[in-house]
Parts: structure tokens; C-alpha cells; sequence
């Protein structure tokens, strides 16, 4: 189940904005343009209010403040199916839910066909959301969740279980107790729910000190070599990685993808922002006070000009070039060509000879883009 696409009503910066995802979306643009707003408002939609920072009278625009528009609205589209979860700030952030159907009108959810939206939104993908806020522990947190949520069917098994030998069990304790003569008494109980019961153990603790981005990158690396829970979106920002960490990542995030997982990311580097497909690359410009998403067109003449993303040197003066199908194919080669050179069975390494290794699955990188102009070569093919 994939997510594609989400609308943002009046939540914070953002009036009225649409962005589509792709299976690895990466979120660029200036500091402070909305990226993470983005990320959050999805951990809001799927989380509510388990999310890292749960809604807040103060995320209402401003512009929608001073208009009068009192209403933030969230709206994610899928497959198949949208729901779109709205908050009425006058009645303090009071939720309405709504959705649609293989692009049909918006229904509000009433208690006529609450079992249909429930259906849907059970069918809904986990959104995990890892940021510098992050713990060490909320990689092993988010398993918890996914279990539960595996073992739904079970756990609703037992609670119903649990249900009808209270209920028995109450219904014969009265009985006998009006038999003894004595005014009945009222039961008040409290009705927890059993995942809920659940979820306050699944709290996963750490000692000593630990690193959150390499604890989050060994997790990613994880999924990506056995990716157990399915149906999820991994959203997080990369920071404080090397390039190293950084070419670890951007390979575990496309074996996710293969794994028909989806990713939403904001690469910090120029380093990182260069190894990602260019298919998935959307950037955010704020013009006039609004945010606005930047064309197909537009992207790679941005990356060049503000993100410091530049060609490689080695690349531009290479003598040949050799395509790969990707970035494990280059690491491949390039170690079978060291070992030789070690073992004496070859003269000397690609680098030496001026070959340059350019991994090309999909739709290549950034990175290749850039370094081989391909950009403005298939503009002047088009005009010619």
C-alpha cells in the first residue's frame, strides 16, 4: 500500500499544498522552507496522538488566522482510496474524518459506515518517523508497534474473549446476590483496550551512550537485509552521517524500495543528495510567502546553483566509463579490481587507468546527471 500523495490544509506554513510521493522521495530545499513540516504533519495523520509533536492550536496558519479559517485539514491519498482527517480549531482541535473511494466524493465517517473507514484505515501503511528528537530505542519501539499490529485479528480474539467471561461471570455474581436478599450494586468498569495494555510495556530502554543517526542507519540496514514488517513508510532526516554512513544508507534505502517499502527522507549532504535517483527529488521554494514545488525542469539547475551538489572531478576527466546496474555493482567491481591489482594480476587500478564507474539502474543519480551534462545533452536533442 502505497502512499501518493498528501494535501495539507492550513497546517503551519503550508495554505493549501499538495506534493505527491514517489516509492524514494527526498525532500530538498533551503532551511527553514517546510521539509520536516511535511514529515511531521504525516506522523500527525497516522500517529494522532502518539506522534512526536501531536497537533496544536498554534499549528494553524497564520494567513488562514487572520481570514478566519479556523479548520486544519490533513488528507493522504492511496492506492485506491483518501482519507482526509480535519480539526476544528474553535471547538479545540475537535476531529472529523472523512474518505473517499477510487477517486469518488468525500463521505464523512458516520456510525452507518464506520466499518467500511475502519476497514480502510487498517489497510493504512505503519508511518515511522526517526528525527534529531529521536531516541536510540525508537527503532525497537516501532517493531513493538508493527507486532501489534500484526497480531491484530489475535489480540481482538482475545479481548472478546475476555469480554464474554466478564460478562457471564457479572451477570451470575448479581443474580446470586439479588437471590440474598441485598439491593444490586453498580459495576463501573473501565474498558481499556488489550493492545493499548500492551502498548505501555512495549517501551524498549538504553544504556550507555549511543550515537541516534548510526543507531537509526544500523536499523534502515537491518530492514533493507530482512525487512520482516511490511507495509510501512520510513520517513527520517540524515544527519550527522559520514560519506561512508551516507553510501550505506543510500544502499539500504533502495534495497527497501526493491522490497516494495516506501521512504520519504531529507538528505543533508551534498555527498548523500548525489548517490539518490533523480526520480523522487522534489524541491521546495517559498516564492511570495508560498511554498512551491519546483518542476522536473527546474531541479537539476537548482541542485547545481544553491544545494552545492557540483560534478566529480574524476568523473569529468575520466577516459572511459562503465555502467553498472547500481551502487553495490560499483562497490563489486571496484573491489575485484583492487584485489587483482594487489594479487599483481593487473597493472593498475580503474581509477589509475582514467575509468570511471557510473551506476545507472532506474534512472541513474543526481550525481551521474550532473557529471555527464546528460540534462542539457537531451534538451539540445529534443531542439535539434
Amino acid at each position: 500500500m502505497l502512499l501518493r500523495a498528501v494535501e495539507l490544509h492550513n497546517f503551519r506554513g503550508y495554505r493549501n499544498f499538495k506534493l505527491k510521493f514517489a516509492p524514494l522521495t527526498s525532500l530538498l530545499g533551503e532551511g527553514e522552507v517546510g521539509k520536516k513540516t511535511i514529515l511531521r504533519a504525516l506522523d500527525i495523520f497516522f500517529n494522532g496522538p502518539l506522534a512526536k509533536r501531536p497537533l496544536k492550536l498554534q499549528d494553524l496558519n497564520e494567513k488562514a488566522l487572520k481570514a478566519g479559517d479556523w479548520q486544519i485539514a490533513i488528507t493522504c491519498y492511496f492506492d485506491d482510496f483518501a482519507i482526509k482527517k480535519s480539526f476544528d480549531l474553535k471547538q479545540y482541535l475537535e476531529e472529523s474524518d472523512s474518505f473517499a473511494e477510487e477517486g469518488g466524493d468525500f463521505q464523512t465517517v458516520t456510525d452507518q459506515n464506520r466499518g467500511r473507514y475502519r476497514q480502510l484505515s487498517a489497510s493504512m501503511p505503519l508511518y515511522v518517523f526517526f528525527d534529531e528528537e529521536s531516541k536510540a530505542a525508537s527503532p525497537l519501539n516501532f517493531v513493538a508497534r508493527s507486532a501489534i499490529r500484526d497480531k491484530a485479528a489475535e489480540i481482538k480474539e482475545i479481548q472478546d474473549y475476555l469480554d464474554d467471561r466478564l460478562g457471564r461471570s457479572l451477570s451470575q455474581l448479581l443474580a446470586n446476590y439479588r437471590d440474598l436478599g441485598e439491593p444490586a450494586p453498580q459495576f463501573v468498569f473501565q474498558d481499556p483496550n488489550l493492545a493499548e495494555l500492551i502498548k505501555q510495556r512495549e517501551k524498549v530502554g538504553v544504556t550507555g551512550t549511543a550515537k541516534v543517526s548510526r543507531i537509526i542507519l544500523a536499523f534502515l540496514l537491518a530492514q533493507s537485509e530482512n525487512a520482516s514488517i511490511d507495509n510501512v513508510v520510513y520517513a527520517f532526516e540524515a544527519n550527522d552521517l559520514s560519506e561512508e554512513d551516507e553510501a550505506l544508507l543510500a544502499q539500504a534505502l533502495l534495497k527497501l524500495v526493491a522490497k516494495n517499502k516506501q521512504v520519504i527522507l531529507i538528505p543533508r549532504t551534498p555527498h548523500l543528495m548525489g548517490l539518490l535517483p533523480l526520480e523522487g527529488i522534489k524541491i521546495i521554494k517559498k516564492v511570495a510567502g508560498q511554498q512551491q514545488l519546483l518542476s522536473d525542469s527546474q531541479i537539476l539547475a537548482e541542485v547545481s546553483s544553491s544545494l552545492g551538489l557540483a560534478a566529480d572531478q574524476q568523473a569529468v576527466k575520466s577516459r572511459c566509463v562503465l555502467l553498472v546496474e547500481g551502487q553495490e555493482d560499483v562497490r563489486f567491481v571496484t573491489k575485484i579490481n583492487q584485489w587483482m591489482y594487489e594479487e599483481k594480476l593487473v597493472e593498475a587500478t580503474f581509477a589509475e587507468k582514467g575509468l570511471f564507474i557510473l551506476p545507472v539502474g532506474g534512472c541513474g543519480s543526481l550525481l551521474a546527471w550532473l557529471n555527464f551534462d546528460l540534462f542539457s545533452k537531451l534538451m539540445n536533442l529534443g531542439s535539434s
